[in-house]
């Protein structure tokens, strides 16, 4: 019998911290994966390595993803060329966090946002489904003609990757109603998003309350 690392025991009693309001964490997993299903924009933040004149500093910038593994991993075209790029490749595990948060209705501070602390997968021209992901990815974004395969080589270097979340911290909302806290990375890979609709996260919590 496999042994739970040091990590996932961890990471389970801080779950076990997190504020609870109407929404448990398992809500909390199912509310995410439904975030990470319904957007495909997200903030991509890394650090600047050892050697750089901005070595420990942190860069975040919008990044397009697309919600194609049914594990809530995340597809991403990926640039070489780019800041967050070469901090990433200079990552000895191509170490990143990707930021989502619900749109803002009357008050952004009531929307569900996470934080998901992982690593990225990067493919090269290698991937064995490259048109199945082109497919997928450009569902979510039309507009990405320069996806592997759309014009021979990916443009400015453009390869596919995938971001595996490991460590996921959660704000449903103001804690006195909403779960804050961290959502065991085993429970969110196994939750089920529901359809993206206008009402998702409402509903998500109404049910939630009964």
């Amino acid at each position: 019998m496999k042994l739970p690392s040091p990590k996932t025991i961890l990471l389970a009693a801080l779950a076990s911290t997190g504020v609870l309001g109407f929404e448990s964490v398992e809500d909390a997993a199912r509310i995410a994966r439904t975030l990470v299903q319904s957007e495909s924009i997200g903030t991509l933040s890394t650090t600047f390595p050892e050697g750089h004149a901005l070595a420990g500093e942190s860069l975040g910038l919008i990044e397009y993803y697309a919600p194609c593994h049914n594990n809530g991993s995340l597809a991403v075209l990926f640039f070489g060329i780019s800041l967050n790029g070469k901090n990433i490749l200079a990552s000895s595990n191509h170490s990143a966090t990707f930021s989502l948060q619900a749109p803002p209705s009357r008050s952004a501070a009531t929307k569900p946002r996470l934080a998901m602390m992982g690593t990225f997968e990067i493919f090269g021209d290698k991937y064995p489904q490259g048109d199945e992901l082109r497919r997928c990815y450009l569902k979510s974004h039309p507009d990405a003609w320069w996806t592997p395969g759309s014009h021979g080589e990916g443009v400015h270097g453009a390869t596919w990757a995938r971001f595996d979340p490991q460590t996921i911290y959660f704000v449903g909302g103001f804690g006195g109603a909403h779960y804050i806290g961290y959502i065991p990375i085993d429970l969110y890979r196994r939750a089920v998003p529901r359809e993206a609709e206008p009402d998702s996260f409402e509903r998500l919590r109404i049910e939630s309350d009964k």
